[in-house]
C-alpha cells in the first residue's frame, strides 16, 4: 500500500511536492526512530509536526539524512533542556531537535504514539520484511545497545523501555528475521529484552545495521572479542576433529599434538582433556558461522535502502 503526503518546508509553509510513503527499509528506519525517540504534535495553526528530540547531536543528523532522503524537509534547531530525575536530581543539557511538517504522516502515526510512552508499531510497517528490518534498526538506535563482557556468553543486545507490551511488539518482529529475545524486568518502570542466543546475535548481526557509529563498533566487537579461555579459540572442526582421535584411543597429549594445541602449563589435564569432560562444545562455537571474520568488516558503512 502507498501513500502520498504533500510536505512543508523548514518554515512550515506548503510545497507542492508528493512523497509516497511505501513500506520501504528507509521509511521503516524513519518510523523506527521516531517511536523510540521521537514525538507528534498538531498546532493550534493546522502544522503537523513529527519529530526527534536527543543530546545526541548524531541522533539529530542521522534522522535529517534518513528524512531527506525521503523527500521530506527537517529543519533542525536547539535549546537548553531542565530535566528532573526519578532520584531527585536536576540537569540541564543542550537538547537537538528535528522536525518535519506531513499531515499524512501525523495521521499514520497518531495511533501510534500513545500516552505515557506507550506505542503501537505502524501498520504499514508489516507489509514487508524490508520495512520490518528498517524499524528494528531505527528503534536500535534510539533505544538499543551492545553489552560486551570479559565472558562471551554474557555479552549480548539489550533494547529497553518503560512497558514491556511495547518490548513484546519488537520481540514479535524480532522472531520475523529469526532472532530470539527475552525480556525481563530490570527495575520499576523499566523493562528491558535481551538477546542472549549466540546464534540469534549473529542473525542479527547479519540483518540489522545500525547508524549510530558506536553501536555498529560494539556490535562488530562483540565477534571480534578474544577471550582468555581456551575452550573459544578454535573452530568447530577442531573440536571435532579431537573428539573423533579420543574416540580411536589416543591420549590428550598426543590429540593436542596432532592438532597444533599447546599443552596446558597449569595442570596435567591438558586442554584436549578439559574438551573432553564437558562431553559438549561450547554453545558459541556449535553456532559460530565459518565466514563470521569475514562477513564482519562491512558492518559499519551504511548499506542503503533494501
Amino acid at each position: 500500500m502507498e501513500k502520498k503526503t504533500i510536505v512543508r518546508d523548514s518554515r512550515g509553509r506548503f510545497k507542492p511536492k508528493e512523497v509516497e510513503i511505501k513500506p520501504t527499509r528507509e521509511w521503516g528506519y524513519f518510523f523506527g526512530l521516531v517511536i523510540g525517540d521521537g514525538w507528534i504534535k498538531k498546532t493550534k495553526f493546522h502544522n503537523y509536526i513529527i519529530g526527534v528530540e536527543s543530546t545526541k547531536k548524531e541522533l539529530i543528523d542521522i534522522f535529517v539524512d534518513c528524512a531527506k532522503r525521503l523527500g521530506l524537509n527537517p529543519h533542525v534547531y536547539s535549546r537548553v533542556k531542565r530535566r528532573r530525575f526519578p532520584n531527585g536530581t536536576v540537569r540541564e543539557d543542550l537538547m537537538y531537535r528535528a522536525i518535519v511538517n506531513s499531515k499524512q504522516i501525523y495521521e499514520l502515526l497518531r495511533s501510534c504514539k500513545l500516552e505515557d510512552y506507550h506505542f503501537k508499531i505502524p501498520n504499514l510497517v508489516y507489509e514487508s520484511k524490508e520495512a520490518i528490518v528498517g524499524f528494528l534498526e531505527g528503534y536500535f538506535d534510539a533505544e538499543g545497545c551492545v553489552v560486551i563482557r570479559k565472558n562471551p556468553s554474557q555479552s549480548h543486545i539489550l533494547i529497553a523501555s518503560k512497558h514491556r507490551d511495547n518490548l513484546e511488539q519488537i520481540t514479535m518482529l524480532f522472531n520475523v528475521i529469526g532472532v530470539k529475545a527475552h525480556i525481563e524486568k530490570r527495575r520499576e518502570n523499566c523493562w528491558v529484552l535481551r538477546i542472549w542466543d549466540y546464534k540469534s546475535k549473529v542473525n542479527f548481526y547479519n540483518q540489522i545495521k545500525p547508524r549510530i557509529k558506536e553501536k555498529a563498533e560494539k556490535l562488530v566487537k562483540l565477534f571480534h572479542y578474544q577471550p582468555t579461555s581456551t575452550h573459544y579459540k578454535y573452530p568447530l572442526e577442531v573440536y571435532l576433529k579431537a573428539f573423533e582421535l579420543r574416540r580411536k584411543g589416543l591420549s590428550y597429549q598426543k590429540i593436542e599434538d596432532i592438532l597444533g594445541i599447546p599443552h596446558s602449563k597449569r595442570s596435567s589435564s591438558g586442554v584436549v582433556c578439559r574438551w573432553i569432560n564437558r562431553k559438549k562444545i561450547p554453545y558459541s562455537v556449535r553456532y559460530a558461522p565459518p565466514d563470521i571474520q569475514s562477513a564482519v568488516q562491512g558492518v559499519i558503512h551504511y548499506g542503503g535502502e533494501g
